[in-house]
């Protein structure tokens, strides 16, 4: 079997524009690379949830140690487009995001109730009605008082939903009654007194 001089210049300037990337996986994370159906996987469990990528054939995959997968890409054999929308969509599973809401005056309240296999958050927000928001299952809720605290890896759902609460019931201008994040600041107007 003979090798062409050919290939082997290929297969050498392959080997030189591996970019490799090396990113961190978070704690309560758990990463595992397959293969089915003659397509290579990389499946992640978060808590309950499995999430899982088809690999494209021009990236390899390894851990390192528990807390490090290595990622290694040809540069110039494929466009910068899709290498980038797709180390992005696994960059999401490396921190977990937080937020937290106040409910701030009075008779402002939330709960959390399962309807229909969907996970809703109610809010009564003062008006004569409930509102009752959707939410996916890849956003973490916790209520406690007159706090919400949300959780989530894809940091593009856990702002929508934040910002969607938020816009129910926004904060009045003079008195400060509404939705509001833990460390938002508020310039209230003063009231005219006769």
């Amino acid at each position: 079997m003979t090798v062409n001089v050919i290939e082997l210049v290929v297969l050498y300037f392959l080997f030189v524009n591996m970019s490799s990337i090396k990113i961190q996986i978070a704690k309560k994370s758990l990463i595992k690379i397959c293969y089915f159906q003659n397509k290579k996987l990389i499946i992640f469990k978060v808590r309950r949830l499995v999430y899982y990528k088809i690999v494209p054939s021009e990236y390899l995959f390894y851990k390192e140690e528990k807390k490090y997968l290595n990622i290694k890409t040809i540069g110039s054999f494929f466009d910068l487009y899709s290498t980038s929308t797709f180390l992005n969509s696994i960059k999401i599973f490396q921190f977990i995001n937080r937020k937290v809401l106040v409910l701030q005056g009075l008779g402002l309240k939330a709960s959390k109730f399962i309807n229909a296999r969907k996970k809703f958050l109610s809010l009564k927000l003062g008006y004569s009605h409930l509102c009752n928001v959707p939410y996916s299952k890849e956003i973490f809720l916790k209520i406690r008082k007159n706090l919400i605290f949300l959780q989530s890896y894809n940091k593009d759902k856990l702002g929508n939903f934040a910002f969607k609460i938020k816009n129910l019931r926004y904060p009045d201008v003079y008195k400060g009654k509404g939705v509001l994040y833990k460390n938002e600041k508020l310039k209230l107007k003063v009231i005219k007194k006769k």
